[in-house]
């Protein structure tokens, strides 16, 4: 039994010791200034821990969100260019649509075309100043008549998801599209 309580005894001034030791200990360090300096350097890398992980969160979510503007840049270009190809494509049958405003009525051919760009370009708002039409056989600019070879063009401004990661908060890309076919010939 005596040997037990000496066991025990040497045991619990070994822990005592290390928890002296321990910078957070339970019990206050007295005396000891090198456990004191420890303390202080454990606080300190923490801090720089939180500061680290911070400014790489930062940069990772930048990262992120340039990766996601790069890819809507991508969609819309890809989007604007199929519904520019079909524009063309209706442009050259030298046919109208019927006036979703005025049932009964027909749209010019202008209008045709610039409502079957609009229902193609899946959702992305298209203004009348962003079309641009050719015809390349007389130079003038217009849809064409029978035979001309047209152009259907496209300048659309691109506005990022998230501005905040470029210098300017106005920032805009401009996506110039055309399409050029040649107009089936009249009717026979």
């Amino acid at each position: 039994m005596l040997e037990a309580a000496r066991i025990f005894e040497a045991f619990g001034a070994r822990l005592l010791h290390q928890s002296a030791r321990m910078p957070f200990a339970s019990r206050t360090i007295t005396g000891d200034t090198n456990a004191r300096k420890r303390a202080g350097a454990l606080c300190s890398s923490r801090g720089q821990a939180f500061v680290e992980t911070g400014i790489a969160i930062i940069v990772l979510l930048g990262f992120v969100f340039s990766v996601v503007d790069a890819g809507m840049l991508f969609w819309t270009y890809v989007t604007l260019e199929n519904a520019v190809s079909e524009g063309t494509r209706f442009a050259v049958t030298n046919q109208t649509l019927a006036d979703p405003n005025n049932p009964g009525n027909q749209l010019s051919r202008i209008d045709s075309i610039k409502l079957k760009t609009r229902t193609e370009a899946n959702g992305i708002p298209l203004d009348d100043g962003e079309f641009v039409f050719a015809n390349l056989t007389d130079g003038t600019a217009d849809a064409g008549g029978p035979n001309d070879v047209i152009r259907v063009g496209l300048n659309h401004p691109y506005k990022p998801l998230f501005p905040v990661l470029f210098s300017a908060s106005s920032l805009s890309f401009n996506i110039h599209l055309s399409s050029t076919m040649m107009n089936e010939p009249p009717a026979t």
